[in-house]
């Protein structure tokens, strides 16, 4: 009969740290965190009729034009960010990229499929003034629990901590995501002129505001919110270790 190993026999016999499985499950947890988050965020957006961030705008527009849901544009358009990110950043490559390309889109038509079957047509001004600053405010936090989990960007999201990193520009990289989305606000423009869709449907003050404050919003949200929780789960986790 074979000898029955204690818990610290196993853990040195087959390597595994407690420790460690807890970093990777909180670490988990937050890309799942964020990405209902930023569902949430568009879909709040999405009511307000207000306008989306810009990738969303741009997804709604393509979807417009061909006929196709919402949330299968937007994984059509990821992979091909996913394939300019393995191309050329594959180090922001891991588990929470695959998450956020396939999983935010059909979240957010989750979310909307209640919405319609609640009947939410039009809401009050004050509602929407809500709505606006709910959904910019969770978009930024979402993006921000990607970022701090460090398993994998967004297609969408590597490319501005991607180019303030080549540029050494440390944490500017919130402002090099406004431009980001300017120009992606110009592609939705573009989209709208030649599928004949109104832009208004599209992007508007919701757009206009996640281009000036989405980028600093997730860099706020990032030092002083999810990177400060990561570091406290940490302590905690190791305090417990050694009880």
């Amino acid at each position: 009969m074979g000898k029955i190993l204690t818990d610290s026999e196993k853990t040195e016999k087959y390597n595994v740290n407690p420790a460690r499985r807890r970093r990777i499950f909180e670490r988990v947890m937050l890309v799942l965190a964020g990405t209902v988050l930023i569902g949430l965020g568009v879909t709040a957006m999405r009511i307000t009729g207000w306008g989306v961030d810009p990738c969303s705008a741009l997804a709604l527009g393509l979807s417009e034009v061909s006929g196709l849901r919402y949330s299968l544009v937007l994984i059509l358009m990821n992979c091909v960010l996913l394939a300019v990110q393995l191309a050329c950043m594959r180090g922001s490559f891991g588990f929470g990229t695959l998450v956020n390309a396939f999983c935010v889109g059909l979240t957010v038509d989750f979310f909307m499929m209640f919405v319609e079957s609640a009947g939410i047509v039009e809401v009050a001004l004050p509602v929407k003034l809500l709505l606006t600053t709910f959904g910019i405010a969770v978009v930024a936090l979402g993006v921000a629990c990607f970022l701090s989990a460090e398993m994998g960007l967004a297609p969408y999201d590597c490319i501005a901590p991607g180019i303030a990193e080549r540029m050494s520009t440390g944490s500017s990289f919130g402002w090099i995501r406004s431009v980001q989305d300017g120009l992606f606000v110009c592609a939705v423009l573009a989209v709208a002129l030649i599928g004949g869709v109104n832009v208004f449907d599209l992007i508007g003050i919701n757009t206009i505001l996640i281009v000036l404050f989405c980028g600093p919003c997730m860099q706020f949200f990032k030092q002083r919110l999810t990177d400060p929780w990561l570091v406290s789960r940490g302590r905690s986790s190791e305090k417990a270790l050694e009880q």
